[in-house]
């Protein structure tokens, strides 16, 4: 018989003919054929045939990465528009340093050769990264970044900061745009035309590229921030909330650059000033 794994050995089973012999059929069937399922057939107390179904599992094709594309910047330059830029975020989910907000405006007369090593940034190493972002900034037609900082997220939440965060970064352009491409749901609330992707990050090339240059910024202030803070080892984490990050919270305690209104840090600060206020 065949390996289970590969086959399963089946049994129908006829209902008893006038003879009160029994009749067993058997097949052999491969559970990565393109059916679905195959019917078992069993026979009840009563003498009656029942069917059932069996369930196999499916042979899935693995999926290739999703590389990002020009298509809907093409379909924006071939329509008129002349300036169109790709916008994402880093640092959003960080316990640590700033939102960081990149924004690209490819160039419409020619292709860069780096255009097919675009990826989401998450999906690229750091060296990978590290070569790619000159290469963007030097060749794309405008780059900028805009910054909000921890103290300003607290302040004014990480909904109004992320749009604050966009606009610097569009303000900071030297090219005004006429249509901002965008990554995810959020309502940026822009002056300009504004397309929004979910993982437009892996779709779109303008984003892909707004989305290196931002992470490569970012990275680096994280790992000068390291230097400052030492302990903290921002420089390994880049302010995310790894466990040796919230080890390192719980020994040092809360610094100048940590969201005092992001959990788990929240909860840290709390007893302090129940502390303080009581010492008071």
């Amino acid at each position: 018989m065949e390996s289970s794994l590969a086959y399963e050995h089946i049994a129908l089973y006829q209902a008893s003919d006038s003879f009160g012999a029994r009749h067993v059929t058997h097949r052999t069937r491969n559970p990565w054929s393109s059916e679905a399922s195959a019917p078992r057939i069993s026979e009840s107390a009563s003498g009656t045939v029942c069917a059932s179904r069996i369930a196999y599992p499916q042979r899935v094709a693995p999926q290739r990465p999703t590389r990002p594309h020009r298509r809907r910047e093409l379909q924006l330059w071939r329509a008129g528009v002349r300036v169109v830029a790709g916008v994402d975020e880093v640092g959003r989910g960080a316990l640590a340093g700033p939102l960081v907000v990149g924004a690209v405006v490819l160039p419409s007369d020619r292709r860069p050769d780096w255009l097919s090593q675009l990826r989401d940034s998450k999906q690229l190493s750091p060296r990978q990264r590290e070569q790619l972002a000159p290469r963007i900034k030097s060749e794309a037609l405008d780059w900028a970044v805009g910054w909000v900082h921890a103290a300003i997220c607290d302040e004014i939440g990480l909904s109004a900061a992320l749009r604050l965060a966009n606009r610097r970064a569009l303000d900071q352009l030297s090219l005004t745009p006429e249509v901002v491409l965008a990554d995810g749901r959020d309502d940026l609330r822009l002056p300009i035309r504004t397309q929004m992707f979910v993982k437009g990050d892996t779709r779109i090339a303008s984003i892909a590229a707004a989305s290196i240059v931002a992470k490569t910024i970012r990275d680096a202030w994280m790992q000068a921030l390291d230097h400052r803070l030492p302990g903290y080892e921002f420089a390994r984490h880049k302010g995310y909330g790894t466990r040796r990050h919230l080890r390192a919270l719980q020994e040092l305690g809360v610094s100048s650059e940590h969201r005092r209104t992001f959990a788990p840090v929240t909860d840290m600060v709390q007893p302090r000033l129940q502390l303080d206020a009581a010492a008071s």
